[in-house]
């Protein structure tokens, strides 16, 4: 399975550097400030969409806030 993992540190850095409140990030991505506050928090991996659109938001690359991990590779890497 894949999974998308959220910086979630950051997140919180580049929202507040480009001046957004979480609810003002929300509303620029099309979002909604639950979300947001969740991945600051590191309590929830976003949909590819939704990481996109954040991305958009803060103008930056999706590899700066976020990076895929294929649960089934590491599992095999691991032994398991």
């Amino acid at each position: 399975m894949t999974t998308i993992i959220v910086n979630a540190s950051k997140l919180a850095e580049l929202r507040i550097k480009a001046g957004f409140t979480q609810n003002l990030l929300a509303k620029a991505s099309g979002t909604n400030v639950s979300l947001i506050s969740r991945l600051e928090k590191g309590d929830h991996t976003p949909r590819p969409d939704s990481a996109l659109k954040i991305c958009n938001a803060l103008g930056v690359r999706f590899d700066d806030l976020f990076e895929i991990s294929d649960e089934s590779k590491d599992s095999v890497r691991e032994g398991g």
